[in-house]
């Protein structure tokens, strides 16, 4: 008897690996943005609090817009800082054709009317948006609150998901759950 994997756990592991390689580089996306970001908000607050930002009279909103826009900077880091954290930490689950589509799943569809409309997806908490081109395919994450991650979660491999982005109405099939 020899010791080992059958093909079914290397596939399952090989899964493994090259999800933990994408979310890898989804990490470092996140962490270049983060980099930008934070960055971005120190200009800002020095921009909000530098003294030729003081009012020069009760028109002048200058210090006031500069503050609203030192808050939105601050908020966009928060929002990063957490998506970092979840992607960092996130427990990498394998999945097959009979599993339902929960977190962490890497999803193939195709869109019931056009052969040539395929996606590739990422389930995630957070992150929603996030993109990067991987082993030659573009990969979009995708949250349970997003309309295309509402219709996903919980289906299966051949299951129909029909969602609505904007006025439009989308028709794709799961082809693989990996």
């Amino acid at each position: 008897m020899t010791m080992g994997f059958d093909k079914y756990h290397r596939d399952d592991l090989k899964t493994c690996m090259d999800k933990r390689r994408l979310i890898a580089e989804f990490i470092k996306i996140i962490e270049i943005d983060l980099a930008l970001a934070i960055q971005a908000q120190k200009t800002t607050v020095e921009y909000a609090t530098g003294e030729e930002n003081k009012a020069e009279n009760q028109y002048d909103t200058r210090g006031l817009e500069a503050t609203y826009l030192a808050r939105g900077q601050a908020e966009r880091v928060a929002d990063l800082r957490e998506n970092l954290a979840f992607f960092k930490t996130t427990a990498i689950k394998n999945y097959h054709d009979d599993m339902a589509i929960g977190n962490c799943a890497l999803i193939e569809i195709v869109n019931t009317d056009i052969d040539s409309d395929q996606k590739t997806l990422l389930m995630m908490p957070k992150g929603g948006g996030l993109s990067l081109v991987f082993e030659n395919k573009p990969v979009l994450v995708v949250t349970a609150t997003s309309s295309l991650g509402e219709a996903l979660l919980g289906k299966y491999v051949g299951d129909e998901v029909k969602y609505t982005s904007g006025s439009k109405t989308w028709e794709y099939e799961i082809i693989t759950v990996k």
